[in-house]
């Protein structure tokens, strides 16, 4: 017992097995708490029980396998898993959001061991019972005789304490009147040397019986007595074994008397061959189909020719090929010398099944994972069949006929090489043995059950009470493969993910973190990437657990399909007034199984997105909103979602916090004296809602003068050993403001030396070709106006000694003055 507490607090991944049975009591409040608490997942509910004496909260997904009883309320957040049964005196919540399997077959398997007996409950004794046989010889005791003390009138509960009784009558007990014993006693003796009849009872107890009445008696193996043994001076002592339905027995008979000199001690009435007569009456059940037979000869109402050995000794075969207790009595008439003689005699017998046969209509009974083998859903229900059989393989009409009624249960068990995630019991129950079956026949019971989970089990049927009749146990036989079972449907839930604007390529940039943009053409890829959670529900909406990573998993990750890419952008529209498209590079995704029964679907962290760069994408900057669809997700069993047709296509759009811009880096062409450096104006831009503007927030891209610039002078009047690229001791120089760096100490910007020899350029030559390779595509731009479909490097002109000056002013040119 617990004082009140909270279970894992502040704790991960706490879990909690049941090895055998186990009783948890809380003398409080309880609170479940912690991700991921298990407490006898995948254990039987039956072996744990958990009183909450107060109120019961479950958080952070737990699971339990258990029977639950809570004194207060019951509260259930973030959808707990609960297999068995819950009850509680106050209210329960949040149930319709949880995943709450009830399953009142575990509720008669538990061992409640006075858990929900009140301290102030008194057990007592109802009744008490006397099992003894009717006839007896006062040559021999009487035997078989048992006391038991019944807590309840079905007497399916025993006095747990110890009682003493006083036998009556008060002699002839051969252990003595006075017996002590817990529940029942072991076999008393009881004998009469009067003829006639002698009648059993109680003198006192120590405990007294409070029912009505406060004693019963069973006299042979039957269903009800009087409490009276028959004795007799001569008889028939019959051994009738209790044995298997259909299975031939030997019976012994011994024609026994009192003793002439010695009436304790019997000897032999007779010998020799003698007719007997027999007598079969049903006990239990009252009424049958089927009597005992000798070697085709019937025993009730038939005649049997034995020969009686020197003790009055003889034996038959017996064969009886139904179930339930009967009872058999002989009788000699004599005839002759002995015409005056009648001897009789009885015992009874219970004859049990020899098995319990399971059919399960529809069933394909193997374990292949095919197509072919698909039985049902999950949750679906299905008819089963429990044959009783005795040794012959015929079914036995009085089988759940008795008093009380025999009955099977079905258990489910771990089918042969098919190991199970979770292994709950069936939903369902049989009825009533030779009645509500589409084809009814005694010896048959029908039902309708449901599997709430997914896969192929083993089904075996067992005696419920553990001993027919009081006698022995019957086992069932095992149907190896029941199923396969499939998930109902599936549901769905997106994680639409997140885009990265971290500089994907490595080309000439020195950005490694996020960025507020990403450039037309530029490649990007995931900070976080898009889930798909697959979860395989059943016919009631609850999670199976056998489906995800399990051999019964029949998706895969090409069955999740996505619409293809190029996709469009739901907010960005090009200049044409169409949606832009984002194209993508996919590497493979992954599917794989959660810890809670579902599947993850993963886009691969390292695929690849870009908006292509072409004229139509040169607009304004945007926020990418690119939208995803998921268009089918079917499973090779054909299982899907609920309704295709509404709950397909789904679509979702990842998130981004950052820009798409139409950027580029640009020249100017450059015109200046020719005895100074001639700058080439260099800068990054944007396109805006007024054009093409600086672009401020460029501070990644670098560059390397002069390895990154080319100069042509194929139309100019100077040659390359007159003027080139001024050369800087840094490498990997970087913009600021979108311009190269320019400080007292610092000139980043690309510059071609004064010509030396010095000298202007010609008025017909256009001048020196500079072009500046920006690294990547995204930077390009389409500057070349007889190829205008193609992006190309930014370039210039530079002209030495010509200056642009006014454009009505045709030429103009410096002059020396000497």
């Amino acid at each position: 017992m617990y004082p009140p507490r909270e279970f894992a607090k502040n704790q991960n991944n706490i879990n909690f097995t049941v090895d055998g049975r186990a009783r948890v009591l809380v003398d409080g409040d309880l609170i479940i708490n912690g991700n991921n608490f298990t407490m006898n997942e995948n254990g039987d509910p039956a072996n744990l029980l958990l009183i909450v004496d107060g109120n019961l909260e479950f958080n952070n997904n737990a699971k339990l396998n258990a029977i639950i009883y809570v004194t207060g309320d019951v509260e259930f957040n973030q959808n707990p898993i609960v297999v068995g049964a819950i009850a509680s005196e106050g209210s329960i919540t949040g149930i319709a959001d949880s995943e709450v399997t009830f399953n009142e077959e575990v509720i008669s398997r538990a061992d409640f061991g006075g858990a929900c007996i009140s301290e102030d409950l008194e057990v007592v004794i109802d009744h008490f019972r006397i099992f003894h046989p009717s006839t007896a010889l006062t040559c021999t005791p009487a035997q078989d005789i048992r006391v038991r003390a019944c807590s309840n009138p079905e007497c399916t509960t025993l006095f747990s304490e110890q009682v003493t009784v006083s036998l009556s009558p008060e002699s002839g007990w051969l252990q003595g009147n006075t017996v002590s014993f817990v529940g029942e006693t072991n076999e008393l003796a009881f004998r009469s040397v009067s003829a006639g009849p002698a009648t059993l009872g109680f003198l006192n107890s120590t405990v007294s019986a409070e029912g009505t009445p406060p004693l019963k008696c069973f006299a042979d193996k039957g269903t009800s007595g009087k409490c009276e043994i028959v004795f007799s001076e001569s008889g028939l002592l019959l051994n009738a074994p209790d044995h298997t339905s259909a299975e031939e027995v030997q019976v012994s008979i011994l024609g026994v008397k009192a003793g002439e000199t010695d009436p304790g001690q019997c000897v032999p009435a007779f010998t020799g061959e003698k007719t007997i007569e027999f007598m079969a009456s049903y006990q239990n059940p009252l009424s049958g189909m089927r009597v005992p037979e000798s070697a085709g000869t019937s025993l009730s109402g038939g005649s049997l020719v034995l020969d009686f050995d020197g003790s009055g000794a003889a034996s038959f075969p017996m064969r009886y090929r139904d179930v339930g207790s009967v009872l058999l009595q002989a009788r000699y008439d004599g005839t002759g010398d002995e015409a005056d003689l009648i001897i009789e005699g009885q015992d009874s017998f219970i004859a049990r099944p020899d098995r319990f046969e399971v059919v399960v209509s529809g069933n394909p009974g193997t374990p292949d994972v095919t197509n072919e083998n698909m039985f049902r859903e999950a949750g679906e229900g299905f008819d089963v069949e429990v044959r009783a059989l005795n040794a012959l393989g015929e079914m036995t009409p009085n089988f759940g006929q008795e008093s009380p009624r025999e009955a099977v249960r079905l258990t489910v068990e771990e089918a042969p090489g098919i190991p199970l995630v979770n292994m709950p019991q069936l939903d369902g129950a049989l009825e009533l043995f030779g009645s509500f079956c589409t084809t009814p026949e005694p010896g048959k019971a029908c039902g309708q059950f449901v599997w709430p989970e997914v896969g192929t089990f083993s089904l075996l049927p067992s005696l419920i009470s553990g001993a027919y009749l009081g006698t022995e146990n019957v086992e069932g036989r095992l149907l190896p493969y029941v199923g396969r079972f499939i998930p109902a449907r599936f549901e769905i839930a997106i994680d639409p993910g997140r885009f990265s604007s971290t500089p994907l390529s490595t080309n000439r940039t020195s950005c490694t973190e996020e960025r507020s943009w990403v450039y037309t053409g530029e490649p990007f890829g995931w900070d976080m990437a898009p889930e798909v959670v697959i979860t395989p529900k059943n016919r009631n909406g609850v999670t199976v657990q056998n489906y995800a990573g399990t051999l019964f998993q029949r998706v895969g990750v090409d069955d999740v399909g996505f619409a293809p890419f190029p996709v469009e952008d739901e907010a960005a529209t090009g200049v044409g007034g169409t949606p832009l498209d984002l194209e993508a590079a996919l590497a493979p995704a992954t599917l794989l199984p959660d810890t809670s029964g579902s599947l993850i679907y993963r886009f691969a962290t390292d695929d690849e997105f870009r908006y292509p760069k072409t004229l139509n994408a040169r607009v304004s900057g945007y926020t990418p909103e690119p939208v995803f669809s998921l268009e089918g997700l079917i499973d090779a069993d054909g299982v899907t979602v609920l309704d295709p047709t509404e709950n397909l296509p789904e679509v979702f759009k990842p998130v981004a916090d950052f820009e798409i811009r139409y950027g580029r880096v640009a020249l100017d062409n450059g015109y200046g004296p020719e005895n100074l450096d001639l700058v080439i104006p260099l800068r990054a831009e944007v396109f805006g809602s007024g054009g093409f503007q600086l672009h401020q927030d460029e501070i990644c891209w670098f560059y390397d003068l002069p390895k990154d610039t080319s100069v042509d002078f194929a139309a100019s009047t100077f040659t390359s050993g007159q003027t080139g690229v001024v050369e800087v001791a840094d490498v990997e120089l970087s913009l600021e403001d979108g311009r190269p760096r320019k400080t007292a100490v610092e000139d980043y910007r690309l510059r071609l030396s004064a010509p030396a020899p010095s000298g202007a350029e010609s008025v017909q030559a256009r001048g020196i070709y500079v072009e500046l390779d920006t690294g990547s595509d995204w930077l390009k731009d389409f500057w070349d106006a007889d190829n205008q479909e193609a992006l190309v490097n930014p370039y210039a002109w530079a002209t030495f000694g010509v200056y642009r000056g006014n454009d009505r002013i045709i030429y103009w040119r410096e002059v020396p003055t000497n």
